[in-house]
C-alpha cells in the first residue's frame, strides 16, 4: 500500500544534513537542482565568509560540501550561514523549479494564440467538406484495400485539416513522453482512416474544431469581461475645490496636487 502513494517532495528551501565529519559537511536541498543559473555567485557569497574554506556544490544532485574552519564555527553556525546564503537566491530557485514544472506538464495547442474567426473558419470547411464528400456517397461503400483507403478524396481531406492536430499529438508524445487529448484525437482520425471509414475522421475533426471554437468563443468573452470590469475609461472626474465643493472636468484638466473624488461606481 505504501509502494502506491506517491513520495511527497521535501520543501524546495529545506536543508538535510547527509554526512558530517570534523570540518567538513555534506548538505541536500532541492533548491540547488535550480541554482544551476547563479552557481559560480553562490559559491563565491558562501566562500567570503571567514568561517568557510571551501564549497562544491552539484545541481544534479542538489548536494554541497562545505570544508570549514573548526577553530572559528561548528557546525550549527555552518548550517545558519549555509541556510541564509542558499535563501538569498530563493526566488531564483522558485522561479526554475516552476520552468522545469511546466516543461513536464502536458501540452495543449494554444487555443488562446488563435481567433476566434480561424476556428470559425475551420468549422465551416471541415463541415463544408463532410456534407459533398457525404452528398458524393464516399461514405457508402468501405474501402477494401489499404490504398484506397488512404487515398480517397475523405481521407485525404482529413489528413490535410488535421496537421496542427498531428503536430501537436506527436509533440507532446516527443517531448513530455505522455500524450495529450490532440494525440487521442490523431488517433482516432487514424484509426477511423485504416480501417476505411474516412468519414467518420473527418466527423472527429468537425467535433474537435467545434470544441475549439466554443473554448475560443468562451475564453474571449471572459477576457473582454474582465476588461471591462477593470478598465478606466471615464474621460471625465469629479475635482474637489477648497471650499469643498465638487466640479467635474475633463480628465485632461487635471493639475498636479488636484483632489479628486471618486464616486460610487466609478472604476477610476
Amino acid at each position: 500500500m505504501r509502494a502506491l502513494l506517491k513520495k511527497k517532495s521535501a520543501p524546495l528551501m529545506k536543508i538535510e544534513v547527509l554526512h558530517s565529519l570534523k570540518g567538513r559537511l555534506r548538505i541536500k536541498t532541492r533548491a540547488l537542482k535550480y541554482l544551476y543559473d547563479v552557481k559560480e555567485e553562490l559559491i563565491s557569497s558562501l566562500e567570503s565568509v571567514d568561517a568557510v574554506k571551501q564549497c562544491e556544490f552539484s545541481s544534479v544532485t542538489g548536494s554541497m560540501l562545505v570544508y570549514y574552519h573548526t577553530d572559528r564555527t561548528n557546525q550549527d553556525d555552518i548550517l545558519e550561514i549555509l541556510e541564509t546564503g542558499i535563501g538569498v537566491f530563493s526566488l531564483i530557485a522558485h522561479k526554475n523549479e516552476r520552468e522545469a514544472k511546466s516543461h513536464l506538464t502536458v501540452q495543449e495547442r494554444r487555443i488562446q494564440q488563435e481567433s476566434v474567426s480561424s476556428f470559425m473558419n475551420r468549422v465551416a470547411v471541415t463541415g463544408a467538406s463532410l456534407v459533398i464528400l457525404a452528398l458524393k456517397g464516399y461514405g457508402r461503400y468501405e474501402q477494401t484495400t489499404l490504398y484506397r483507403r488512404l487515398t480517397n478524396p475523405a481521407s485525404l481531406m482529413s489528413l490535410a485539416l488535421s496537421t496542427s492536430i498531428f503536430k501537436s499529438g506527436v509533440e507532446s508524445l516527443k517531448v513530455n513522453k505522455r500524450p495529450n487529448a490532440d494525440t487521442l484525437t490523431m488517433t482516432a482520425i487514424l484509426t477511423a482512416i485504416l480501417t476505411g471509414r474516412s468519414m467518420s475522421a473527418l466527423m472527429t475533426i468537425l467535433l474537435s474544431d467545434i470544441a475549439e471554437l466554443m473554448t475560443a468563443y468562451t475564453m474571449e468573452q471572459t477576457r473582454e469581461a474582465i476588461s471591462d470590469m477593470i478598465g478606466t475609461g471615464d474621460e471625465e472626474v469629479t475635482l474637489v475645490h477648497d471650499d469643498g465643493t465638487l466640479e467635474v472636468i475633463d480628465i485632461d484638466d487635471v493639475q498636479v496636487e488636484d483632489i479628486i473624488s471618486v464616486q460610487t461606481g466609478e472604476k477610476n
